[in-house]
């Protein structure tokens, strides 16, 4: 009679061992995987807000001939509602509920929900005070994307300066 060989119960204890160490461990790098993609595309959308901050003051550079000439006593927040900018004065600049919650961060912010509708993104737009530089007059212009992403807040900075026409 031919003894028919098979697994021995350790060589199942070990494969079983090793699937039960593998398996999570495999899952727990695909949900990492997943939420770094996540954070990434956020990322990408706050970049593409705070560009678009930059270039919506361009914009209203193109096509307000006071823009150069308004003076202004202190820094200016400047907000995007339906395709148009409105301003305050920094000091002035408190309340609208239109803005983000000013717990959240802080006061005169677009409030912008992203594309998953779960994500809140905050823009603010500073707009500083006229500056000259060899005879050319400009602005500088700092837009501040936030957004809650885990435990805390992150934060997207683009800055540049806006020159007469």
């Amino acid at each position: 009679m031919k003894k028919i060989k098979g697994q021995s119960l350790i060589e199942v204890l070990l494969a079983v061992a090793v699937s039960i160490i593998v398996i999570p461990a495999l899952i727990s790098l695909a949900v990492l995987a997943m939420r770094i993609s996540q954070s990434a595309l956020i990322r990408s959308q706050a970049q593409k807000l705070a560009q678009g901050g930059i270039e919506s003051v361009r914009i209203q550079r193109d096509s307000d001939p006071s823009f150069y000439g308004v003076s202004v006593s202190a820094d200016r927040y400047l907000m995007i509602s339906n395709g148009v900018l409105s301003s305050c004065e920094v000091p002035t600049c408190n309340s609208a509920s239109a803005y983000c919650s000013p717990s959240d961060f802080g006061n005169y912010f677009d409030t912008i929900v992203s594309d998953d509708g779960k994500t809140k993104l905050c823009r603010k737009i500073k707009l500083g005070l006229e500056e000259t530089t060899s005879g050319l007059k400009f602005r500088k212009v700092l837009v501040e994307v936030k957004w809650k992403e885990g435990s805390g807040d992150r934060v997207s900075l683009i800055s540049g300066r806006i020159y007469e026409k």
